[in-house]
């Protein structure tokens, strides 16, 4: 706990002061250039807030160009955009909704039916050229539109919004998520707790425990009364005791709300589910499955992960909850 306390304080200190950081993902993408970084340290850009840049060799956190707040930002949510298609992005931001005839216009000029003012505060391919109509002397690559106002086409914007799940009503009813430092260690404390919280509110819910066991993540989901986990690791580990607890928790529950007394089997969707690509990127795979798992309106994740596959996770697709995880700190600290 006070390695973690001290990675959160540092990462405060980071946003709070403007400076560099550099991801602490094992690859290629996450070291930084040494002259680059001299570079950014010599030459401080004048940022208000935090911009994450992508390019094929490095990966920086550093201050983007100051902008200011338009009307009506307190509205504004966080957003992906892409270029031709849904595939294809190019950058992330905010969308500021038209609230009066101010937010009706970008540059000075009105923006288009199917439109919507954004701002580009981050950069997946900086070298990408803007769409035509958007170009300008001195803006043709997204690159030069960094820290800009943009009219962009509502079909080609992604709402990203970070929100924890009790601010969005129809997400709380949804899913639940059990504080892991509640449940730290497997003991009859474990087990009261974990029946607590799920006799709290509608039983139908989903119910996410990310759990730390020997300093490695999984991810143990409840759902209609069955026992999911997840184990980022291609090794299949029983994790006996947790399981016992689990079952006897559930087993009560279920119980308590007439679905029988049934012991509930933990089921492991290891085999199928995305691995970590190195070895201590635990933590951000299990932020991953939680994203795709409330991205998918189905809920189909039991028989998506269930057949076996030798799938990793792209460094990429680890970057990008990171970023989002990094955009919330950004806007509640």
């Amino acid at each position: 706990m006070q390695a973690l306390e001290a990675e959160i304080d540092r990462l405060k200190s980071v946003i709070k002061s403007g400076g560099t950081f550099h991801s602490p993902m094992p690859s290629e993408r996450a070291s930084c250039d040494p002259e680059k970084d001299k570079e950014i340290k010599s030459n401080p850009p004048s940022a208000r807030g935090v911009v994450l840049v992508y390019e094929d060799d490095d990966c920086v956190f550093t201050d983007g160009p100051p902008r200011p707040s338009p009307p009506g930002s307190h509205a504004q949510h966080s957003c992906e955009l892409y270029i031709e298609r849904l595939e294809n992005k190019v950058a992330f931001g905010m969308v500021y909704p038209r609230e009066d005839n101010l937010t009706n216009l970008v540059h000075g000029v009105d923006i288009p039916t199917g439109h919507q003012c954004v701002s580009v505060d981050g950069l997946i391919k900086p070298d990408a050229l803007l769409p035509v109509e958007m170009r300008g002397d001195d803006m043709m690559t997204f690159r030069d539109a960094l820290g800009s106002f943009l009219a962009w086409p509502e079909k080609l914007i992604n709402y990203t919004n970070i929100a924890e799940i009790s601010e969005i009503p129809e997400l709380a009813e949804t899913f639940v998520f059990i504080d892991p430092g509640s449940t730290y260690h497997v003991n009859a404390n474990f087990e009261a707790y974990i029946l607590n919280r799920l006799t709290e509110g509608n039983p139908d819910r989903l119910f996410f425990l990310p759990h730390n066991q020997n300093m490695h993540w999984i991810l143990v989901v409840i759902w209609e009364g069955e026992i999911y986990i997840l184990n980022p690791l291609p090794h299949l580990t029983q994790f006996s005791e947790l399981r016992k607890a689990l079952s006897r928790a559930l087993k009560s529950y279920n119980s308590e709300i007439g679905r029988g007394n049934k012991m509930a089997k933990a089921k492991f969707l290891s085999v199928g589910s995305p691995k970590q690509p190195n070895g201590i990127e635990c933590a951000y795979v299990i932020m991953r499955y939680l994203k795709e798992i409330i991205d998918d309106d189905k809920l189909n994740f039991p028989k998506k992960w269930l057949a076996k596959t030798q799938s990793c996770y792209s460094i990429e697709q680890l970057d990008e909850v990171c970023i989002e995880a990094l955009q919330f700190i950004q806007e509640h600290i």
